[in-house]
């Protein structure tokens, strides 16, 4: 008698590894989710340190913005809608002019995906911190 198939042994042994793949994967994947929406993040955070840069030339000054709103009139910039939902941005300065310095901290709001994360840029340094 000639039967084809798979053995339970083996379908077992292939849904074994399958889950182990998945168990290491997904960490990994969420990992690779967190680091995409702080990039977003970065590349908003560079706009506006350009624009304060601008800002500063024509002023002698940075300007510290508390919110989104204030960082948009203030510097005349616009920005993408969709980062706005996800990010609450602030501008914190530090000195007096015209050795002032100037951190821009983004926070993923309680709305949005960006949820319990945060980057900030520091311009004394030029460091970004990430959580």
């Amino acid at each position: 008698m000639n039967k084809k198939g798979f053995t339970l042994l083996e379908l077992i042994t292939v849904i074994v590894i399958v889950g182990i793949l998945a168990a290491a994967g997904v960490p990994l994947y969420l990992n690779y989710v967190k680091d995409a929406k702080r990039a977003v993040a970065k590349a908003t955070i560079d706009a506006i340190y350009t624009a304060e840069r601008v800002y500063k030339q024509k002023t002698n000054q940075f300007a510290a913005l508390a919110d989104i709103a204030a960082i948009e009139s203030t510097l005349d910039i616009d920005l993408d809608p969709a980062v706005e939902a996800n990010w609450g941005f602030a501008v914190t300065t530090t000195g007096a002019a015209p050795n002032d310095t100037v951190t821009i901290t983004a926070t993923g709001s309680a709305t949005g995906n960006a949820t319990g994360l945060s980057v900030a840029y520091d311009s004394s340094t030029g460091t970004w911190t990430e959580s």
